[in-house]
């Protein structure tokens, strides 16, 4: 196409050939369909992948019955906005938000189950000693709590990272690893990352 009007605009006469135009924009809409119809379609199938691995890792946890119809609802609202969708640009909108979206609800998801085992009372201790299960060798025991999943994507971290040497890939790097420490210290070192 490109070159078609590179031809039209270098010809001798290219105000006789400004009707060729009309073709070309008709040519170009219908490639823009087609990639926004296969943009459209990939998008939809990753909403399907993060609704059911959301879905998935809320089971696990038990907390299906109170988060399912949410999380349903939320993917649908999805579905419709990407269909509702004009241009390219607005598909990408979309598609940037499902992943944050999905790994908030898995945050929801571990902090149901980490108020549900630190609202669990510890059971007496029938025979009056100490029983061993709170402490071993006199060193109190440790909860172990969920860890907290998170998206790379949601780091506050340049998306776009321009390399040339080693120098920029150590530069990316170090902010990466701040970045990920910082959650770590948030989440009393205890997060389950995903790309």
């Amino acid at each position: 196409m490109v070159n078609s009007i590179t031809e039209i605009i270098q010809s001798n006469k290219p105000q006789g050939r400004v009707h060729e135009l009309k073709q070309l924009s008709d040519d170009f809409k219908d490639e823009y369909n087609k990639e926004f119809d296969r943009k459209l379609d990939d998008i939809n199938v990753q909403i399907e992948v993060e609704r059911s691995n959301t879905l998935d890792y809320i089971a696990k946890t038990d907390c299906l019955d109170k988060l399912e119809s949410e999380v349903n609802h939320r993917f649908d609202e999805f579905i419709k906005e990407a269909e509702e969708s004009v241009n390219l640009d607005k598909l990408v909108v979309v598609k940037d938000k499902v992943l944050p979206v999905g790994s908030r609800f898995r945050e929801r998801a571990d902090k149901i189950v980490e108020e549900r085992n630190s609202s669990k009372e510890p059971s007496p201790n029938l025979n009056g000693g100490n029983s061993g299960d709170d402490s071993i060798h006199g060193e109190p025991k440790k909860s172990v709590s969920q860890p907290i999943h998170i998206n790379i994507r949601q780091l506050q971290i340049p998306k776009n990272w321009s390399l040339k040497d080693e120098d920029d890939v150590d530069a990316e790097l170090k902010l990466l690893k701040r970045a990920l420490i910082e959650e770590l210290k948030r989440n009393n070192n205890n997060i389950n990352l995903s790309l």
